[in-house]
């Protein structure tokens, strides 16, 4: 290796603002313990897309246990896409970040689907919703998911075929947090 390239190397490991965290070098982080979890039970979280395209999302899968109306609990697994880059050094910062990103500054946006799980299942367990999630990454293809980026102002582009689920607003919420500023709470 060239010696500049072993110093620059150096450099970014010395650096821990430049280190990705433990979603973007794992790719899948469990906790027993999910902030977004009814009763704090197990979650996980997954980097589905990483390197978007321009005018594409970051897409994450979400396995969580939710709470029916009718009080009973079920698991979801779910793929949600979302413009920001969620990603922390420890696990209880990584599941904060993602509850702050989701459910408190609203950055997340639906998916298209042409079938009932393509981007939202509901199961008895935590290993059936992340049999799930594995079923939806392997149909996944974004031309599907995602309408494409406008090339051109002129030009529409169409839809994917299928249609919007908007079952993911179920799970994080439309709330305002936002104080009497229009301010959000500081992230974590």
């Amino acid at each position: 290796m060239n010696s500049y390239r072993s110093e620059i190397k150096k450099a970014l490991d010395a650096d821990e603002y430049c280190k990705p965290g433990i979603l973007f070098t794992q790719r899948i982080v469990e906790t027993d313990h999910g902030v977004l979890s009814h009763d704090n039970d197990r979650e996980m979280i997954v980097v589905v897309v990483s390197n978007p395209s321009p005018g594409y999302w970051f897409i994450y899968g979400h396995v969580l246990k939710a709470q029916e109306t009718d009080g009973t609990s079920v698991w979801v697994a779910l793929l949600v896409p979302s413009e920001r880059k969620i990603d922390a050094f420890d696990v209880n910062t990584l599941f904060k970040r993602f509850h702050y990103e989701f459910v408190i500054a609203l950055k997340y946006h639906p998916l298209f689907s042409q079938e009932r799980e393509d981007v939202f299942a509901i199961r008895k367990s935590y290993e059936e919703a992340c049999e799930a999630l594995a079923e939806m990454i392997r149909r996944f293809d974004p031309f599907l998911r995602e309408p494409p980026p406008d090339r051109f102002p002129y030009q529409k582009v169409p839809d994917p075929p299928g249609k919007i689920d908007l079952r993911m607003i179920d799970v994080y919420g439309l709330s305002d947090y936002k104080d009497e500023n229009g301010e959000l709470p500081e992230r974590p």
